[in-house]
């Protein structure tokens, strides 16, 4: 069993991990809570100890954050805060336990395993599986009652799958509950301890999942008969399925039926044979007959039996009839059909009475020559049947393996194409089924051809817009390097610290741009705009002050809107910050949020030269900057603006300002 122990101080630290290894676990050892949470996150313990006094992060917090991540695992809190409030506190926090220090290491291992039971619905401390007992306080292993000796790391891993016992453990998660830290693990380690189980346990104990790993049954558990991956073996697995099943049943029908129909023939035959006995008795039975025998003639003729009785006398009979009468005689006597035993064989009888009312006949027959004749009448009927099965079965598999033939070219063209390669595919004779299927794949590859196309076109875009400032920094870098007036050289700093802005305001708004195209966005949560806007005009206005422009804003009532905070705010950063930097000095801007029926609108316009029609349809274009503003800049702020507008909702429109004569830009998003 593997656990974490997060203790800072080396003393005890030491003396935990040490005594715990020699009780069976391996434990791993942290000594801060920073380096506690990351493992409690990231490793797939069975437990953890931990102590709340911890550097770097208090060992509460650790407990609190690893919770709210939703990690699950039994925590056992160790610490010398014994106050009970600490203690409610912790308990509160997500500990499963809290044992204030000293500790006794035997007490700490019985509550690691208590918890580590709990935590996998165990409801006593040993474990059972099949014949199998495992006791973790003992580390022993019993079967069928006997001792088996299994070695340390043999009883952690038989430990883990009986703690799992009906889930998939990957060879992986296997070695974790097996090594810590630093110890050196063979590649095939786990395989070689299953092989050692199995050959002391029994090979049916644990079972292997091809390609996943290796679980333990449960007890009684049903093993569950999965499909075949395979398309053509699942079409198989169902067409041969239909096919016997029909079979059997058609079987089962023609057995019921065939022996309806020989019963009622046979007893027919034995109501003919005892009415002829019947006509025969009345002239040939006197009161001095002395019984008579009949001959047995042929080889089937001891399966059939009769007899004649008169005045309770048999007078007739065949050689193999009993003595007594077949079936019941005297006051028991009842004309019609049974099924009696006589001498321990199943016989089928007609009883019938004389001309005289002292006169009774039984004719019998085995029901074991019945059952002999309903075979030799099938077999003619279920050979044929038989032979054809497997034949069917066959003809089955070709027309499956067939069917599927447009599937294997498919994989087969898909395997063979280049990685660059974006053109439809095409798969001669495919069946109609299959159409949805490659229109949707055409169509995804002609979505990545296409995402691929604006990303090539983006990165050339952009690679040559940060060769500008890129080169201007160089040439001013060598300017101040080369200059020895201090004015000069102060001159060139200055303009490569403003071409470091500028690369790094380009950067920026490349990450921004390219995290909206990968659909890289939050959910919208209601806000209000009004607020928001006033926050960035706040962070922008000293902008506007030393250009001597004036910046009002109109948000006088709550508008809420549904979006992203932070994107919102890059959005009115940029329509803001246009307005400020393509302004005139002593310009002024405007900004009003106000809400417009069912909308929220928010409108930024400016007393600036505003743009014409053609310049402001290509407003959006990536690297799109109109010329002879005197303005520098990336080209991308617009690309940003619409990018973050289609993906919150909201709806752009572009004109010139009524009030102000120049730019004015209208953002519509319905109310909240």
């Amino acid at each position: 069993m593997r656990i974490l122990l997060a203790e800072d101080d080396t003393l005890l630290g030491d003396g935990l991990r040490a005594g715990l290894r020699q009780l069976g676990f391996q434990v791993d050892w942290v000594r801060d809570g920073m380096a506690a949470e990351r493992e409690l996150r990231a490793e797939p313990y069975a437990a953890a100890v931990l102590d709340l006094g911890l550097p770097l992060k208090d060992g509460m917090d650790v407990l609190a954050a690893v919770r709210r991540a939703g990690v699950t695992l039994p925590v056992l809190v160790l610490t010398a805060r014994d106050a009970v409030p600490e203690r409610i506190r912790g308990l509160d926090a997500g500990a499963d336990d809290y044992i204030v220090k000293p500790v006794d290491l035997h007490e700490l291992a019985a509550r690691l395993r208590a918890l580590v039971r709990r935590a996998h619905g165990q409801p006593q401390e040993c474990l059972t599986a099949q014949d199998v007992v495992l006791d973790p306080a003992a580390r022993s292993v019993q079967q069928a009652g006997l001792p088996v000796t299994v070695s340390a790391r043999e009883f952690d891993l038989l430990h883990a799958l009986m703690l799992n016992a009906g889930r998939v453990l990957s060879r992986e998660q296997l070695a974790a509950h097996l090594y810590s830290w630093g110890e050196e693990v063979e590649s095939n380690a786990v395989e070689v301890h299953i092989h050692h189980l199995r050959r002391k346990l029994g090979a049916a104990l644990v079972q292997t999942v091809r390609g996943v790993g290796y679980m333990l049954l449960r007890e009684n558990a049903e093993i569950v008969i999965r499909m075949p991956r395979s398309l053509q073996g699942r079409l198989l697995v169902l067409v041969l399925g239909l096919v016997a099943g029909v079979w059997a049943a058609t079987a089962a029908m023609t057995w019921i039926d065939v022996r309806h129909e020989l019963d009622e023939l046979l007893d027919s035959h034995l109501a003919q044979a005892a009415a002829l006995l019947v006509v025969q008795q009345v002239r040939e039975i006197d009161d001095d007959d002395h019984q008579i025998d009949a001959p047995s003639l042929h080889r089937y003729a001891p399966k059939v039996a009769f007899q004649v009785f008169h005045e309770g006398r048999l007078a007739l009979r065949s050689a193999n009839a009993p003595a007594g009468p077949m079936a019941g005689a005297g006051d028991d006597f009842q004309s019609g059909f049974r099924t009696v035993q006589i001498d321990g064989t199943a016989w089928r009888v007609f009883a019938a009475r004389g001309g005289e009312r002292d006169v009774q006949v039984y004719v019998g027959e085995q029901v074991e020559s019945r059952s002999a004749i309903l075979w030799a009448v099938l077999r003619s009927v279920l050979w044929p049947m038989l032979v054809a099965l497997p034949l069917l079965g066959l003809a089955a598999w070709w027309a499956v393996h067939r069917g599927v033939a447009p599937l294997r070219s498919l994989g087969r063209t898909l395997a063979a194409r280049r990685p660059q390669a974006l053109e439809p595919v095409a798969v001669a004779g495919a069946p109609s089924e299959m159409t949805p299927m490659l229109d949707a794949l055409n169509g995804l590859f002609e979505r990545i051809a296409t995402l691929l196309d604006s990303e090539r076109r983006f990165t050339a875009d952009a690679a040559h817009e940060l060769r500008t400032p890129i080169a201007a920094i160089r040439a001013q870098a060598q300017v101040a390097l080369a200059e020895s007036d201090d004015a000069l050289r102060k001159h060139a700093l200055q303009s490569t610290l403003e071409g470091c802005d500028r690369a790094t305001r380009l950067v920026e708004q490349l990450l921004t741009l390219s995290r909206l195209e990968a659909g890289a966005t939050s959910m919208a949560t209601p806000l209000d705009l009004g607020a928001l806007v006033r926050g960035v005009v706040a962070e922008v206005a000293l902008r506007a002050v030393l250009k001597q422009q004036t910046i009002e804003v109109d948000a006088p009532e709550p508008c809420r809107v549904a979006g992203d905070a932070t994107l919102l705010a890059v959005l009115v950063r940029n329509l803001v910050d246009n307005a400020i930097r393509y302004s005139p000095p002593r310009a002024a801007v405007r900004v009003g949020v106000a809400a417009q029926g069912a909308q929220v609108r928010l409108r930024v316009e400016d007393s600036g030269p505003g743009m014409t029609e053609q310049d402001s349809a290509r407003l959006g274009e990536r690297f799109f900057r109109v010329l002879g503003t005197g303005e520098g800049g990336s080209g991308l702020g617009w690309s940003i603006v619409r990018r973050i507008a289609s993906a919150q909702g909201a709806a752009i429109h572009v004109g010139r300002s009524p009030g102000l004569g120049g730019l004015a830009v209208q953002v519509d998003w319905p109310a909240r």
